[in-house]
């Protein structure tokens, strides 16, 4: 009974403890045969997130560039990858490293490393990883695979090299490239959950606990956050209907947005920092409680002046205490009352 090669590397991948990087490399050599060398080099694909491609790019044209042709794009790429096609390409600007494709060799002359006798233990350690595998000829290749990783290994070793602290692979200085770079990113995941959380942070709040936080740094993290609430905050907004009601959640989102731009927390917040942080069609609809209708082509009306608190929103979905869970909602006719100025009908 013949298995789909996919499962057998899955299999493979997990038992030897590579299934982000399988996965990962799946995408990124998915994305150079869908885009071809010359885009690759120039934009590079960083996550999947539902049925959005999130992709890094060297600069707004290339960005630019991806958009116009999105609908190829696409349409190449979804046959070669797995699970939920994918339908949006989102684009950020970011350093990455551009996926080439593989140099054809040009001499015949033997690799160092294939005079190299492994030891018993190693040998062991690659039968018992190929053992997952029931398809004889992908078992072979793959026991081929790790015996020459692990000769190349030890010439490493033997010229220099030292193991990286964190995963073992031989490097000039520990921890390696690879582990440098995943240690960023799991820094840059911190940042991003802590601004999520408390969105009203700023640079010099987050340096005490991130004491090599670069200002740059943290602007293209507070950019990128407030990029991705605007895209759900519009997703949101346009799938209602003109003139209902904002419900509590989106609301809450739109705060979230004000205090990310503004760096003022909930609860000292007002209608002048909405106005502020907000586009005038997003303001108006905060503000008036009214969902905007399609685009017309006429300007936004400004928003009425209000100037009494805006914060109950946020207030209302996360409570102070889990004791006040069960009590801080907010209810949307009190909160309008609050909001509205004196002498104004209900």
């Amino acid at each position: 009974m013949f298995k789909r090669l996919s499962e057998s590397l899955d299999k493979a991948a997990s038992a030897l403890h590579a299934d982000e990087g399988l996965r990962r490399g799946r995408l990124l050599f998915s994305w150079l045969e869908a885009v071809g060398p010359g885009l690759a080099r120039q934009v590079a694909p960083a996550e999947i997130r539902g049925d959005t491609l999130e992709l890094v790019c060297s600069g707004p044209l290339w960005a630019q560039e991806v958009l116009l042709h999105q609908k190829e794009i696409l349409a190449r790429l979804n046959p070669l990858l797995e699970g939920t096609p994918l339908r949006r390409l989102h684009c950020r600007p970011g350093r990455f490293h551009p996926v080439e494709p593989s140099p054809t060799p040009t001499n015949e002359e033997p690799y160092p490393w294939e005079s190299v006798i492994l030891d018993p233990g190693a040998m062991e350690r690659i039968e018992k990883a190929v053992a997952e595998v029931q398809e004889p000829t992908l078992a072979e290749r793959l026991r081929r695979l790790l015996v020459q990783l692990e000769r190349r290994r030890q010439v490493a070793f033997a010229q220099g090299a030292i193991a990286c602290g964190a995963c073992g692979t031989p490097t000039r200085r520990s921890p390696c490239r690879t582990c440098r770079r995943e240690a960023r990113a799991l820094r840059r995941r911190r940042i991003e959950q802590r601004l999520a959380r408390e969105p009203w942070l700023t640079g010099p709040d987050l340096a005490a606990e991130f004491p090599d936080l670069h200002p740059a740094e943290f602007l293209t993290i507070r950019t990128s956050l407030r990029s991705r609430l605007e895209q759900d905050i519009w997703a949101m907004i346009r799938a209602l209907p003109a003139g209902s009601s904002l419900p509590d959640g989106l609301r809450s989102r739109m705060i979230e947005l004000v205090m990310l731009s503004t760096g003022i927390p909930a609860h000292r917040l007002d209608a002048r920092h909405v106005r502020h942080a907000l586009c005038p069609t997003l303001a108006r609809a905060y503000l008036d409680d009214q969902a905007c209708g399609p685009w017309d082509g006429k300007p936004a009306r400004r928003p009425k002046n209000r100037t009494q608190p805006v914060s109950e929103d946020y207030q209302a979905r996360k409570p102070s205490s889990p004791a006040e869970s069960s009590s801080s909602s907010v209810s949307r006719g009190s909160h309008l009352n609050r909001c509205r100025p004196e002498g104004e009908p209900g």
